[in-house]
């Protein structure tokens, strides 16, 4: 039987089994787990837990149980996704879109410091001779920059109904746009943070598990609404 335990209110910590697997650890047993872990990763866990050891460690083990099950819905969607985008790259700039000194190459931006879409992709194409060898390169946040005002006007106001028919078929291009970046980009916060093996306890999986996550309705929607490109 599930009680309520010390915690912040209305989190997943007051939802772990107090009969949890790390309650029969000695504590010589949790010292070790947490010193291997480190002290300092397992502080988040011990503060949600009120400093009970064998909860903070159980809901590190939670933790990562429930980061290995979005790894699916994930891959999903980002195969879609990245499909999706090149199906309308494609369609505006050609099969080989991604080599040096093209259209497309040039409408990317360049800044000095931080992400820069055009330098992810003069790395990615190196040494790969296919656009199917380029794609799964590129980083998530490529695709996420594909979805910004920048490519509106060539890019998604022609494009966006045929790629994603099935974003807010009523809205006009921008907005379907604008939407579908807001998921995407939170999405890739979340994605983040579960491939680095971070906490997301307290973020998203106690609102997905009962039902009001954004982030599980971003997924649902990307993997929803877009098109059937499956050849990569």
């Amino acid at each position: 039987m599930r009680q309520q335990v010390p915690g912040r209110t209305g989190t997943v910590i007051s939802y772990l089994d107090p009969t949890c697997q790390m309650a029969g650890l000695t504590a010589t047993g949790m010292a070790a787990i947490t010193f291997a872990l480190s002290a300092p990763r397992m502080s988040r866990y011990m503060s949600a837990c009120a400093n009970d050891q064998p909860r903070a460690l159980e809901l590190f083990r939670w933790n990562a149980e429930i980061s290995a099950a979005f790894m699916v819905p994930l891959h999903i969607c980002e195969v879609v996704l990245r499909n999706a985008i090149v199906a309308g790259i494609e369609e505006l700039y050609g099969q080989t879109w991604y080599a040096p000194g093209t259209a497309f190459e040039r409408s990317l931006p360049k800044p000095a410091q931080g992400y820069s879409p055009f330098r992810d992709l003069d790395i990615s194409r190196k040494g790969q001779p296919t656009a199917g060898k380029v794609i799964p390169e590129l980083k998530f946040m490529f695709w996420v920059s594909m979805v910004t005002a920048r490519h509106d006007a060539r890019l998604w106001t022609p494009h966006v109904a045929k790629h994603f028919p099935s974003l807010l078929p009523t809205a006009a291009p921008r907005d379907r746009r604008r939407f579908f970046h807001s998921h995407l980009d939170e999405i890739r916060r979340f994605r983040n943070r579960v491939a680095h093996h971070e906490p997301i306890f307290d973020r998203l999986c106690f609102k997905t598990i009962h039902g009001s996550s954004t982030s599980s309705r971003g997924l649902l929607r990307i993997l929803r609404i877009g098109s059937v490109h499956s050849k990569r």
